[in-house]
């Protein structure tokens, strides 16, 4: 195939290229890397841009993978709007657009004059109580069980004094805390080893983090810092 000589391009095309720059859509694409460690009924080890998470069915790691289902045969999870399968020891590699967030989220206050925040702890959905006079995000040991945290064997002892006299807790740190579209890492947290509180409390270790706003009309606005 034989091309003619380039030319100087026209007014009009020059427009209609300065055009088409200016529409192009400036969405951010993130790049990312799965590999199918582990297979288990409804659950599977994946390693994720070179973190390795055990995730069971409906859970979502850190990096927006959702496990979709597990069995022997293979696992299949969702990244933005791509559902892939793969069996074990496949690597998959891919880019997406990931879902705008809203980085604020208000709460309404009850009649018992708290703010209850349905979240999220390492992928896992947990309600939870905004506690602003709590250090730390803090949950009781069934709690703890229930999202698989090892608190006895990597948490820090300490002694925590309640209503019911002093009992031992332990400190650790949480992979992520999640309320609608604001996530943080690295939150530090403190279990209990007894059945207080009843609800996980959204402690000062997340919640300093945030811009809060009390609101004349009775509701709670947490905005995350840009």
């Amino acid at each position: 195939m034989h091309w003619k000589a380039n030319r100087p391009l026209g007014r009009t095309t020059q427009t209609m290229i300065g055009f088409a720059l200016l529409w192009l859509p400036l969405t951010d694409v993130v790049a990312i890397d799965v590999v199918v460690l582990g297979l288990f009924k409804d659950r599977a080890v994946l390693r994720i841009e070179g973190q390795q998470h055990l995730l069971a069915v409906g859970e979502t790691s850190p990096e927006g993978v959702t496990l979709v289902s597990a069995d022997a045969d293979g696992a299949r999870f969702r990244i933005g709007d791509e559902l892939q399968s793969a069996p074990l020891g496949d690597h998959i590699s891919l880019t997406y657009a990931p879902p705008q967030r809203d980085e604020q989220v208000t709460l309404t206050r009850t009649r018992q004059g708290m703010y209850l925040a349905p979240g999220q702890i390492n992928g896992r959905s947990v309600d939870m109580m905004v506690d602003t006079g709590a250090t730390f995000v803090s949950m009781n040991r069934h709690m703890a069980r229930r999202l698989g945290l090892p608190y006895r064997t990597e948490g820090k002892p300490i002694r925590l004094s309640t209503a019911n006299g002093d009992t031992t807790g332990y400190q650790l740190s949480l992979r992520s805390v999640r309320i609608g579209g604001i996530e943080i890492g690295d939150v530090e947290a403190v279990v209990n080893d007894g059945d207080f509180p009843e609800v996980t409390l959204l402690g000062m270790s997340f919640l300093g983090k945030l811009n809060i706003e009390h609101r004349r009309d009775g509701t709670l606005l947490l905005k995350q810092h840009r």
